[in-house]
C-alpha cells in the first residue's frame, strides 16, 4: 500500500516520457518530410510549411533550421523585407546555431534594399561577433565607402592600387 503513490507516479512519468519521445521522433519526421519535399514544391507552399513547423514546433531542435529556411525561401521570393527581418530573428532567437552568422550577414545584406542605417548597423555587428569569419574583412572594406559617391570610391581605390589607371 505504501508503495502505491510511487507506483503511480512511475507509471505517469514513463507515459509522459514515453509521449514526448514519440513527439519528437515525430517531429523529426515531420521535419525531414519538408525537406524532402522543398525541391518539388513552390516558394508560396515553402513559405506555408516552414511556418507551420515553426508554429508547431517552436522549441524543436530543428527550429533554427527551419527558421533560416524559411527566409531563404522569402528572399527568393522577393520578399525581401520579410526575409531580412526573418534572417534577423533567426539570428537574435538562435544566436549560437550553425546558421546565426549567416543569418546577421543575409539580414545585413537584405536591409541594403530597405533601410541602409539598419544594415549598416548590422554588418557592425556582424564584424564584431565574427571578427574570425572569411567576410569580415570585405565587410569592414565595404563600410569604408557606404554613402561616398562613385568618383571618391574610385579615386580610393587608385590611391591604394587596386584599381588600374
Amino acid at each position: 500500500m505504501k508503495n502505491k503513490p510511487f507506483a503511480s507516479f512511475l507509471a505517469v512519468s514513463s507515459i509522459l516520457l514515453l509521449s514526448a519521445c514519440s513527439a519528437s521522433e515525430n517531429t523529426e519526421q515531420e521535419w525531414n518530410s519538408i525537406t524532402e519535399q522543398e525541391n518539388n514544391i513552390t516558394l508560396d507552399s515553402a513559405t506555408t510549411l516552414y511556418k507551420e513547423f515553426l508554429q508547431k514546433h517552436p522549441k524543436s531542435s530543428q527550429s533554427h533550421k527551419a527558421m533560416f529556411r524559411l527566409a531563404n525561401t522569402l528572399a527568393k521570393n522577393r520578399k525581401l523585407e520579410e526575409a531580412a527581418k526573418m534572417f534577423q530573428d533567426c539570428y537574435r532567437q538562435y544566436p549560437d546555431s550553425t546558421h546565426a552568422a549567416d543569418a546577421l550577414y543575409s539580414s545585413a545584406f537584405l536591409h541594403e534594399q530597405v533601410d541602409n542605417k539598419i544594415a549598416m548597423d548590422l554588418y557592425k555587428l556582424f564584424i564584431r561577433s565574427y571578427p574570425n569569419d572569411q567576410r569580415t574583412a570585405q565587410t569592414k572594406e565595404y563600410l569604408k565607402y557606404v554613402g561616398k559617391d562613385a568618383e571618391y570610391i574610385l579615386e580610393e581605390l587608385r590611391k591604394q592600387g587596386k584599381l588600374s589607371e
